[in-house]
């Protein structure tokens, strides 16, 4: 996973590099995610979505991040139709405070569904908030209730998978599936 400025996000020399070692190694960018932060409003849409198609074509795959606050809007997911929405952790966090919050969390996940994303519920602190993320439609969750960042690869480690620390982003199985 790349986390990409929105002034990134547009056909320059400076990526001619970058797209002619995916070019030459489609298992890299297929194994590729490319995270659109929310450092600023992206005020013109076109060059970025001539971007975001020509490195899919390359076989990258694209993550907004933010969803729901700041500057990645519904426009932007409409636009630039990421294969990952990742739910800003605000949203959980309002989900345990009331109802409206927990309403909102469960609108938020299922738009980024209908509009071909797979949500990720980011901020997931506190086993609450993963069980009103799961309810919510959270199939995925990322936070510090999955465990911290670390530079350790655990798939590099022979640690049993309870001590491992880094895991980063975790789907959510239901007991009943």
């Amino acid at each position: 996973q790349v986390p990409l400025s929105v002034q990134s996000l547009r056909d320059d020399r400076w990526w001619d590099t970058i797209q002619a070692r995916l070019e030459a190694t489609p298992g890299l960018a297929a194994r590729l995610v490319l995270e659109i932060t929310e450092t600023a409003p992206l005020t013109d849409i076109s060059p970025a979505v001539r971007f975001v198609g020509g490195m899919r074509r390359l076989g990258c795959r694209f993550a907004l991040a933010g969803f729901g606050a700041g500057h990645a809007s519904i426009r932007q997911l409409l636009a630039l139709a990421p294969d990952f929405a990742k739910i800003d952790g605000l949203f959980v966090h309002r989900a345990t405070l009331s109802a409206q919050g927990e309403a909102l969390l469960y609108h938020l996940i299922g738009t980024a569904s209908a509009m071909g994303a797979a949500a990720i519920v980011d901020g997931v602190e506190t086993a609450e908030q993963a069980a009103l993320a799961q309810q919510a439609g959270g199939r995925w969750q990322q936070g510090h209730h999955w465990g911290c960042p670390s530079l350790i690869r655990p798939w590099r480690t022979r640690l049993p998978v309870s001590v491992r620390p880094g895991l980063h982003c975790r789907e959510v199985h239901h007991a009943d599936a």
